[in-house]
Protein backbone atom coordinates (compact mmCIF):
# COMPACT_ATOMS: atom_id res chain seq x y z
CA UNK A 1 0.00 0.00 0.00
CA UNK A 2 1.36 3.78 -1.22
CA UNK A 3 1.86 6.33 1.00
CA UNK A 4 -1.56 8.33 2.42
CA UNK A 5 -1.73 11.55 3.58
CA UNK A 6 -4.42 14.09 3.96
CA UNK A 7 -4.60 17.83 4.77
CA UNK A 8 -8.24 19.10 6.42
CA UNK A 9 -9.27 22.47 7.25
CA UNK A 10 -12.50 22.37 9.44
CA UNK A 11 -13.89 25.63 11.59
CA UNK A 12 -15.79 24.52 14.78
CA UNK A 13 -18.77 26.30 15.48
CA UNK A 14 -20.60 23.21 16.85
CA UNK A 15 -19.31 20.43 19.42
CA UNK A 16 -21.04 17.87 17.67
CA UNK A 17 -18.96 18.73 14.20
CA UNK A 18 -15.85 19.12 16.34
CA UNK A 19 -16.54 15.61 17.75
CA UNK A 20 -17.13 13.90 13.94
CA UNK A 21 -14.12 15.46 12.50
CA UNK A 22 -12.02 13.66 15.92
CA UNK A 23 -14.10 10.56 15.01
CA UNK A 24 -13.03 10.65 11.12
CA UNK A 25 -8.97 11.75 12.23
CA UNK A 26 -9.24 8.57 14.64
CA UNK A 27 -10.75 6.73 11.74
CA UNK A 28 -8.18 8.02 8.88
CA UNK A 29 -5.00 7.39 11.27
CA UNK A 30 -6.26 3.61 12.16
CA UNK A 31 -6.08 2.87 8.45
CA UNK A 32 -2.70 4.23 8.11
CA UNK A 33 -3.28 8.11 6.85
CA UNK A 34 -0.67 10.74 7.68
CA UNK A 35 -3.43 13.53 8.79
CA UNK A 36 -2.24 16.95 8.85
CA UNK A 37 -4.60 19.72 11.43
CA UNK A 38 -3.87 23.37 11.28
CA UNK A 39 -5.67 26.65 12.70
CA UNK A 40 -6.39 29.02 10.47
CA UNK A 41 -3.81 30.88 13.07
CA UNK A 42 -1.48 28.64 11.83
CA UNK A 43 -2.08 28.99 8.12
CA UNK A 44 -2.64 32.81 8.33
CA UNK A 45 0.00 33.49 10.58
CA UNK A 46 2.72 31.04 10.24
CA UNK A 47 2.45 30.07 6.63
CA UNK A 48 5.36 29.11 6.60
CA UNK A 49 5.38 26.59 9.34
CA UNK A 50 2.85 24.81 7.41
CA UNK A 51 4.35 24.79 4.38
CA UNK A 52 7.01 22.67 6.13
CA UNK A 53 5.04 20.11 7.80
CA UNK A 54 3.27 19.78 4.56
CA UNK A 55 6.26 19.02 2.97
CA UNK A 56 7.77 16.85 5.22
CA UNK A 57 4.67 15.06 5.19
CA UNK A 58 5.04 14.54 1.24
CA UNK A 59 7.91 13.63 1.70
CA UNK A 60 7.82 10.62 3.69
Amino acid sequence: MGSRRVLQGNVHRERDVFVDDLRRQNRLVLAGWVVLRFTSADVLGRPHEVVTAVRRALAR
